[in-house]
């Protein structure tokens, strides 16, 4: 005999993931001056989720660095740009009805597109 108010239905499902992020770092050069980069990236990835907390996404992501520096030359403009490529495993948590969370971790192939 089978309690139905205790059967859980496993359901599969599709969604999409998007982020966008903004930061900053210092790139180490050994001989010549450290300088200074911002970053600009973004994400879209489709989730398959496969319980209800537990699913794998993969996407594509674009991540731009830029900085302005010197060296013995003169002053330059350093841009690069990166296409990357996600295999992720993500959790998602109901905070409410209107707010989920969803950490991720997992593997990112890079390839740069533009230096």
């Amino acid at each position: 005999m089978v309690n139905v108010a205790h059967a859980q239905i496993k359901h599969y499902d599709f969604n999409i993931l998007a982020y966008g992020n903004i930061g900053f770092g210092v790139l180490e050069n050994d001989k010549d001056v450290n300088y200074n980069m911002n970053s600009n990236s973004s994400d879209l990835q489709l989730n398959y989720r496969i319980t209800h907390r537990f699913g794998l996404a993969t996407g594509v992501g674009v991540n731009q660095l830029s900085g302005n520096s010197f060296d013995t030359i003169g002053y330059f403009h350093h841009e690069r740009i990166l296409l990357k490529i996600p295999l992720l495993a993500v959790l998602e948590y109901n905070i409410s009805d209107n707010f989920r969370v969803a950490p991720s971790f997992g593997f990112y192939a890079q390839t740069i597109l533009k230096d």
